[in-house]
């Protein structure tokens, strides 16, 4: 069983994350003191959630990706907003992780707390907020996915204080690790077939997946 503070870096790192950019504040404390019990994120403090995301999509982008960051509450959700909107406009595959306060308290209008699910929603490919600690694997496991799958984007990942220092009893299994076939590939392969004068018109999602190769097999077919 472990703390769930600890749960979140040793998946972060096992989907290979080793970093972490950030400007905590008290809701964060629990992931500050996993940090200290583990050696393979390595966390990098700066003084505004501006430059925070700044350094984390730069991040994302030179290494082509998962940039994570870890802002506080809703000020630091806030001013993080101008960097999750160019990070969606970019493409940018982002994991923002935003402490809260804890759970009893937030329908209660706590110091600092606020609606971050709705403040991130219009810009952020998608946003959660976690209520109970036994969520956060199949949560998790949602935003890693829509934050990778093309067209990639930040996505809004809200940690109330009680569920990362609560305890996750379960093994983490990601759905995402079991490929499904997509039912419409065969529908094109038969048109494809048929057709006299195919033209293939690919976006840029191609060299996303390195699918170069692939489409030119295709191509020459």
């Amino acid at each position: 069983m472990n703390n769930a503070a600890d749960w979140l870096l040793e998946t972060l790192a096992d989907a290979g994350v080793d970093v972490m950019f950030g400007n905590p504040g008290s809701t964060e404390l629990p992931l500050i003191d996993a940090l200290g019990r583990q050696g393979r994120i390595r966390y990098v403090l700066a003084l505004h959630e501006s430059s925070v995301l700044g350094m984390a999509d730069g991040y994302a982008q030179q290494g082509d990706r998962l940039g994570v960051v870890n802002v506080h509450v809703q000020p630091g959700l806030a001013n993080a907003m101008s960097g999750i909107l160019n990070a969606a406009r970019a493409r940018v595959p982002l994991l923002v992780t935003v402490g809260q306060q804890v759970t009893s308290l937030i329908d209660k209008a706590p110091f600092l707390g606020g609606e971050l699910v709705k403040l991130a929603e219009p810009i952020a490919k998608a946003a959660m907020e976690i209520r109970d600690v036994e969520d956060l694997p199949t949560a998790f496991d949602r935003a890693m996915n829509a934050a990778m799958t093309h067209p990639r984007g930040p996505v809004v990942l809200s940690l109330p204080m009680d569920v990362l220092t609560g305890v996750i009893s379960s093994p983490f299994v990601s759905a995402s690790s079991v490929a499904a076939k997509d039912p419409r590939i065969d529908g094109a392969v038969a048109l494809l077939i048929k057709a006299r004068s195919p033209v293939v018109l690919a976006g840029d999602g191609v060299v996303h997946e390195g699918a170069s190769a692939e489409l030119l097999t295709v191509a020459e077919r």
